[in-house]
Formats: C-alpha cells, structure tokens, sequence
C-alpha cells in the first residue's frame, strides 16, 4: 500500500474537536463516484452506498457498522482526511485482504461549502 493521504479515525459518539480515537493513519484514497452513481440506480439501500475506497495499514483499528451485529451506519466509525479538520467519511464496510491491508468503503459526507476539501 502507498499512502497518498492521512486520516484520523474516530469511533461512533465521538468527534471532532475531541482527540481522535486513532491519529495519523497513513492511507491510500481513491474517488470511486462512479460505482457510487451505479449503486444508486441499482438501488442499493444506503448503508451499502459508497464513494470512496481507502486501503489502511495490517492491524489499524477500523470498524464499520456490522462491527455491531448491524449494519446501522450510526455505530461505524468515522474518518476524516487528512485530519479532525478535513472532510469526514463514515465507513460503510471493512475488508481485511490476504496481507493483512484493510480495505474500507467510505461514503463522504456533505462538506461545509464553499470548500476545497475533498
């Protein structure tokens, strides 16, 4: 994995200003809006809706919503790139690959406009 970016992760009921739950996360971000505008029309329920992809280091402690035997997108973690003050993504599923890499699925929420945050 090559980082382009970093994050801070922060766990359901917990954010910004607070200190994150886990801090300078190096990840890889990748924009992936055009499967996000695909699942839209194959109507996909929303917690399964994602814009964004990031691959974090073996061992980072992410978790998504099915973390608590649901899939309620209120109990996932957050992130925020590339700190507490960047853009926030709510982590929609966590996938661990054959090395250890974690792959998450993100959906960014809305930013505070006018922005040039992702």
């Amino acid at each position: 994995m090559i980082a382009n970016t970093t994050c801070d992760i922060y766990r359901a009921g917990s954010a910004p200003p607070s200190p994150p739950d886990v801090a300078s996360v190096p990840i890889q971000l990748v924009a992936n809006f055009a499967k996000f505008r695909m699942s839209i029309g194959q109507g996909l329920a929303r917690e399964f809706r994602f814009t964004h992809l990031a691959f974090v280091p073996a061992g980072t402690d992410v978790r998504d919503g099915f973390d608590s035997g649901t899939s309620d997108p209120l109990l996932a973690d957050m992130l925020y790139v590339p700190d507490q003050s960047g853009t926030a993504f709510v982590v929609r599923f966590v996938q661990r690959l054959g090395d250890g890499t974690r792959k998450l699925y993100l959906d960014r929420t809305m930013p505070t406009w006018p922005s040039s945050e992702l």
